[in-house]
């Protein structure tokens, strides 16, 4: 894989956000669904609200495994683990020369039975993959795709 790289704003004050594409890597049929997720350099793994699990075509509670994740709260929230393709769309004001994705990474994917605004992207799966640079005084952060192969992610390797 070669490496690609994109600088982006930072919305929100301090939040580092991207749009990425979710797809279910097991049926072309169901449109990719592209929304919102935060880079949150605090999380394990990534985690993605059950709503968006069900219109990936999955059903919430048949996933690979089940687990439980907790935020800064406490509260153990149900997990249910289910492969995905997750793809990560450059800035909007990206020059036309550029490609406007990086590569696709397919992963067993955390879904909560939560109300979430935005996925979360977690280190122990996403950031495998991408190298994070912020510059919080003059309002960027860039996302450099070099981690382990697609392959891995797919097979858990971490």
């Amino acid at each position: 894989m070669c490496s690609k790289k994109a600088t982006y704003q930072i919305t929100k004050g301090i939040r580092p956000i991207v749009w990425i594409l979710l797809e279910n890597p097991h049926d072309a049929s169901i449109e990719p669904i592209q929304v919102r997720a935060l880079v949150d350099m605090g999380a394990d793994a990534s985690l993605i609200p059950s709503y968006l699990c069900q219109a990936l075509g999955h059903s919430f509670e048949e996933g690979l495994s089940e687990s439980s994740a907790s935020g800064i709260s406490g509260e153990a929230l149900r997990t249910f683990a289910h492969s995905t393709k997750l793809t990560v769309l450059f800035p909007t004001e990206s020059d036309a020369d550029t490609p406007q994705t990086f590569d696709p990474i397919e992963f067993p994917c955390e879904f909560a039975d939560q109300s979430l605004p935005f996925v979360l992207l977690g280190q122990q799966d996403f950031l495998r993959m991408f190298r994070y640079t912020q510059d919080g005084r003059a309002g960027w952060f860039s996302l450099e795709q070099v981690g382990a192969s697609q392959g891995d992610a797919a097979n858990g390797v971490r």
